[in-house]
């Protein structure tokens, strides 16, 4: 069934607290969930829904050089996963 017009729509489910979250905020960035539960537990929740590689090489400094690449992958054409 689709969801009507201004309903909301369930993405993903977080899991993580032993019970019932009593309270619910976004960081101001708001790519960020922050929960706090029963459980005594306030969990931080990255809802980014991009691609989790193009988040991981956003924060990865340095960049793999060329020399760093032969090292680790001999014969292999230069070929990093994050790319400027």
């Amino acid at each position: 069934m689709a969801a009507r017009r201004g309903e909301p729509v369930e993405v993903a489910l977080l899991r993580g607290h032993a019970g019932p979250v009593h309270a619910v905020g976004l960081t101001p960035k708001g790519d960020e969930v922050v929960t706090g539960g029963a459980d005594r537990a306030v969990r931080l929740w990255n809802v980014d829904l991009r691609d989790p590689a193009v988040r991981i090489c956003e924060q990865a400094v340095p960049r793999m050089t060329g020399t760093e690449w032969d090292r680790y992958f001999a014969g292999l054409d230069f070929a990093p996963p994050c790319r400027d």
